[in-house]
């Protein structure tokens, strides 16, 4: 099984941050998969930014609830 780690963001920063905050999300998760017997060729990662919000970003806690990881399994 293969999974995709897919890191969404909120609007509130310049896109480079985010987008560098989100890699940094990813990789935490993908090294403590990996320290659980996960081989690392089973995880692909992918950063979508402020794509799919689930709410506006109008308000903390709007941004916190689209700064998000979502893990799905790929085919």
């Amino acid at each position: 099984l293969r999974v995709e780690i897919g890191a969404y963001t909120a609007r509130s920063r310049s896109e480079i941050d985010t987008r560098g905050f989100a890699g940094l999300r990813i990789e935490a998760i993908r090294s403590y998969l990996i320290s659980k017997g996960v081989r690392p060729l089973r995880l692909v990662p992918k950063v979508y930014g402020p794509v799919q919000p689930l709410t506006t970003d109008t308000s903390a806690a709007g941004r916190a609830v689209n700064r998000r990881i979502e893990i799905k399994p790929l085919p």
